[in-house]
């Protein structure tokens, strides 16, 4: 649940999570507070995620976790991982999804 402000080339996203926004461990949330960077090559970021072993069929709460997000409510994809310290990172690509 959240909202998207946006101003010139500046995106802010506000979310609430009932949970509360605080994690102690690497299980990635996405409606938690995060980072994001907007990529002109989803692909080529992803592959070189694969590269430092990171992967969508990691188990949930493994620090090498990446949750891709193809069909979510924003109109590009979206791949969420966490940093070292457990953080989320949001990597999208403002292209508009395929009709």
């Amino acid at each position: 649940m959240g909202a998207w402000v946006g101003a010139v080339a500046l995106e802010i996203h506000v979310t609430a999570n009932p949970h509360g926004h605080i994690r102690p461990e690497s299980k990635i949330d996405k409606c938690d507070i995060h980072c994001a960077a907007q990529v002109e090559n989803f692909e080529g970021a992803m592959n070189h995620h694969k590269t430092m072993a990171h992967s969508a069929d990691a188990a949930d709460g493994d620090p090498k976790r990446l949750v891709l997000r193809l069909d979510g409510p924003a109109p590009y994809r979206q791949a969420y991982l966490p940093d070292q310290n457990n953080h989320v990172i949001e990597i999208s690509i403002a292209a508009r999804k395929p009709t």
